[in-house]
């Protein structure tokens, strides 16, 4: 005769309520147990409680370290962490955790514990030390594949650029073009994406023209020349239809020159 209660939940078969004040009378019991067990030493070599000594290889009990290691042994923890990797958390953990640690902040004693502790990966690089290489090419790849997307580009450019000021070069040429009321404005603070590029100025009549506001010196030491610069970025927006009109600081001292190469 099959169990009528068998494939019950605890909320289906005491209610609510009572499955509430059962789970936490557990809770705290498993708790408490926990808490006063004692320390149990393990064998270093073979991560087994010397409870078990029988039951592993490790017979010569000289040169086995006793030390004391509370509720796990490094083989268990060694299992937990391989039955955990490649695991994600849903969206509703991930916002539970969030909700919980929600203001929270590190007490004193923690943060005095910390200090005059040295780092484990201090003074360490790629070159000699093999975890910190494997992390950085892991890193690496990671980075790389996220870059080939252009949403990824465009958000990363986007965050980066929300906080770049106009420079003393295009508020000059900002204050001109206002003056002397030139059909462009300025998209250099990530309002415009071309080709994941992003132009300073660009053409607010209906035209695909943009323009590039660029430092000689600045240019030379990044590109090797200015004419390698202004190659590289006329080939980018003209793959997507865009005539660019490039300016230096020279132009700037003046206007005339700005309002000829700029106007219609």
């Amino acid at each position: 005769m099959s169990n009528p209660v068998k494939n019950l939940t605890y909320n289906e078969y005491f209610g609510i309520e009572k499955s509430k004040k059962i789970r936490e009378l557990r809770s705290n019991s498993v708790k408490e147990s926990w808490q006063y067990r004692q320390p149990i030493p393990h064998c270093d070599k073979c991560g087994n409680w010397l409870s078990k000594i029988k039951e592993h290889k490790c017979v010569n009990l000289k040169n086995i370290k006793r030390k004391p290691r509370l509720f796990l042994s490094p083989i268990h923890k060694q299992r937990i962490r391989l039955g955990n990797t490649g695991k994600k958390c849903t969206e509703e953990t991930k916002q539970k955790l969030r909700e919980k640690n929600l203001g929270k902040k590190h007490s004193v004693e923690s943060i005095e514990k910390r200090k005059g502790k040295t780092p484990w990966n201090k003074n360490l690089t790629k070159e000699i030390d093999e975890r910190i290489q494997k992390a950085s090419i892991k890193r690496s790849k990671s980075m790389l594949q996220n870059w080939q997307n252009k949403d990824f580009q465009e958000k990363q450019l986007n965050a980066i650029l929300n906080y770049k000021p106009p420079s003393s070069y295009e508020k000059k040429l900002i204050s001109i073009i206002e003056k002397h009321k030139l059909p462009y404005k300025f998209v250099g603070d990530g309002k415009c994406f071309i080709g994941g590029k992003v132009p300073d100025f660009i053409n607010i009549n209906g035209k695909k023209i943009v323009v590039e506001l660029y430092d000689n010196s600045q240019k030379t030491l990044w590109f090797g020349s200015v004419e390698n610069y202004q190659k590289e970025r006329k080939t980018i927006f003209e793959k997507y239809g865009w005539v660019t009109i490039f300016l230096d600081e020279n132009d700037l001292k003046s206007e005339s020159i700005i309002c000829k190469k700029l106007g219609e």
